[in-house]
């Protein structure tokens, strides 16, 4: 162990000065990248497992598998037809064994409003109670500054370009969320193990987000992966503004509407690892009264057990 004791990331003096040798959440994370800092060669750290394995991991999408997403969705939708018409869909593409999960897909009005790069919408998807209880629970836990760590990881201080507040839930042991989660996986057919827990969050009037992506490069070295997929849900309506923009699509807009979810790719359909360029979006100020939603986003290899673990900041 001793002659394998280096510091593996540039960070570690700094990280070790801010105290996070310390901090339990960060422990296995620092021993496995930065002992000799802390102080910790003779020990081992779970995270070590992960070092060198990124042949042994499982992708929760292979090439060609969004498409394949987000055209099933389609079928369900009002625009079906004139997605054949153009050639969108093909009818070697559809599944005639389909027909159950497209009937219950209905119920949401899944509309499409865009397919180069896919985003698509669903309503009624969350129910008014199940969004009272993911607000309550935010309340709960304490909303607070969202930040983004340089790699992409949350850590607690103030970014200009984000003024909202946010706060993750571990839903796991939770009906209502478990309920939420089981219909989303029945949705994108991607288990909840390859999703980050659910971030709940807070905008108050004048609050935003600006101009972001979803996809952080920093993530490629982790053992989780690229973000490949958001899902992302609202839970009231907002009196003005709060909207999602994309920019790059044409300014095309999504309204909060208790329930309403849009659902979009980070990444690209013929790679998974690569950033999908024109799904930049942004939350548009809230203008009046207040918004709350909920981000999930998937990653392209399980991010829950690396995550248990203090291990997603790693470099494989």
């Amino acid at each position: 162990r001793d002659d394998e004791c280096r510091n593996h990331q540039d960070l570690c003096i700094k990280w070790a000065v801010d105290g996070e040798c310390g901090i339990p959440a960060e422990r296995n994370h620092m021993i496995a990248m930065c002992s000799p800092v802390c102080q910790t060669c003779h020990l081992e750290s779970p995270c070590t497992q992960f070092i060198g394995a990124e042949d042994n991991r499982t992708p929760a999408l292979q090439p060609g598998d969004l498409n394949k997403l987000f055209k099933r969705i389609a079928t369900a939708s009002d625009s079906f037809d004139r997605l054949q018409l153009e050639g969108i869909i093909k009818t070697d593409e559809i599944d005639n064994e389909d027909g159950e999960w497209v009937e219950w897909m209905k119920q949401y009005q899944p509309n499409v409003l865009g397919v180069d790069p896919w985003v698509v919408t669903l309503d009624n998807f969350v129910t008014a109670e199940e969004a009272k209880h993911l607000i309550g629970v935010g309340f709960e836990l304490g909303y607070e500054t969202s930040t983004f760590h340089s790699n992409g990881v949350s850590k607690n201080a103030g970014v200009p370009y984000r003024t909202s507040k946010g706060v993750f839930y571990q839903w796991h042991g939770d009906n209502a969320a478990e309920q939420i989660m089981e219909r989303i996986e029945r949705v994108v057919g991607i288990p909840p193990i390859y999703a980050e827990d659910m971030q709940l969050l807070k905008y108050e009037e004048g609050e935003y987000y600006k101009y972001h992506h979803d996809y952080h490069a920093g993530h490629l070295q982790s053992p989780i992966g690229p973000r490949i997929l958001t899902f992302f849900l609202y839970l009231n309506d907002v009196e003005e503004g709060g909207e999602t923009k994309f920019e790059d699509l044409d300014n095309l807009t999504v309204t909060p509407k208790t329930g309403r979810v849009v659902i979009w790719p980070s990444v690209l359909d013929d790679d998974p690892l690569e950033i999908e360029d024109w799904t930049f979006h942004e939350a548009m100020p809230v203008i009046k009264g207040q918004k709350f939603g909920s981000n999930l986003w998937y990653h392209q290899y399980d991010y829950q057990t690396p995550h248990r673990l203090g291990c997603t900041e790693i470099l494989i």
